[in-house]
């Protein structure tokens, strides 16, 4: 599972994820696990940007210039394993 999928298609991914783990995706479940991280309100006091789509890739865009190469270094063979850029 990946952040991407879950923040801007959690319907799709959070059935996906049931399906994986053999359990009910009925469409009321489903609505519910996914409005519950848009509304419910103790979600929305770990947000840290505004849109979701403002989240998504921001540790690259915030990183301090010099930490990217400790960083690069550290996360960059696991990034591409798991089918991301590296930094």
């Amino acid at each position: 599972m990946r952040y991407e999928d879950l923040a801007t298609d959690p319907a799709t991914t959070i059935r996906r994820i049931l399906a994986y783990l053999e359990l009910e995706d009925d469409t009321a479940i489903v609505e519910a696990m996914a409005s519950a991280a848009v509304d419910d309100p103790a979600a929305s006091s770990h947000r840290t940007t505004d849109a979701v789509e403002e989240s998504i890739g921001r540790w690259k865009r915030d990183l301090p210039h010099e930490l990217r190469p400790v960083v690069g270094e550290s996360l960059d063979p696991v990034l591409a394993e798991l089918g991301y850029e590296p930094t």
